[in-house]
């Protein structure tokens, strides 16, 4: 079972060990739910790549069934040879438990931080390309927003997939072709010497966390 949580689906406990050792190779994560003392496994996958999810089960015949907008079943992919309790301990021996406070204190966002800060950028520069000319806008600006929206969602398949190495460093390269890109709309003065600054600074600290990430 996989449940819609704003941009993304998501599949807890057994639902989360079949969807990633059964469908497609997915990063498992914990949390810890303070109040009631549980540990919880899940896993997901940005609503972008629901398509090919639904590709890979009819390959392997899973049946697919959807309920409504926030839930989709998938039939056949329980074994009666399944070890989730082998299979729980694995993942609690590679993985980091999160702590999800209880009814009284703040909640923490489990939408993975260098996703946020790249989507803050996004928001943040996508306004900017209408003070282009009509002439760039059909070229320059069409595509810096291209490659904006397509390398978030590049950012966001890379970092819920179980092998991030390869996803990550071809978000890597797109911010440094977008850096050149919004240095060459700087030099035209599309956009001001602050603001590319400003843009520079956020593309070193989003990369600085690749970094941590990949590490």
């Amino acid at each position: 079972m996989k449940i819609k949580e704003g941009m993304f689906y998501r599949a807890y406990n057994r639902s989360a060990m079949r969807m990633s050792t059964k469908v497609r190779a997915l990063k498992v994560n914990t949390k810890l739910i303070k109040y009631v003392g549980q540990t919880v496994m899940y896993c997901g996958f940005p609503e972008n790549i629901l398509p090919g999810i639904r590709n890979l089960c009819a390959q392997k015949n899973y049946g697919w069934h959807v309920h409504g907008e926030t839930r989709i079943d998938i039939e056949g992919v329980a074994t009666l040879d399944e070890n989730y309790e082998g299979w729980v301990q694995d993942v609690l021996k590679r993985v980091l438990v999160v702590i999800v406070p209880g009814k009284n204190e703040t909640k923490l966002s489990l939408e993975t931080p260098v996703v946020e800060k790249y989507y803050d950028l996004v928001l943040w520069f996508l306004p900017k390309l209408t003070n282009f000319s009509k002439d760039q806008r059909d070229m320059l600006a069409n595509r810096i927003g291209v490659l904006l929206l397509e390398n978030l969602e590049l950012l966001t398949e890379a970092v819920y997939s179980a092998d991030q190495a390869e996803g990550l460093k071809a978000v890597d390269v797109r911010m440094e072709q977008l850096r050149y890109l919004v240095r060459i709309a700087k030099d035209m003065k599309y956009i001001s010497i602050e603001k590319y600054d400003y843009f520079a600074a956020k593309t070193i600290e989003i990369r600085n966390m690749l970094i941590t990430l990949n590490n």
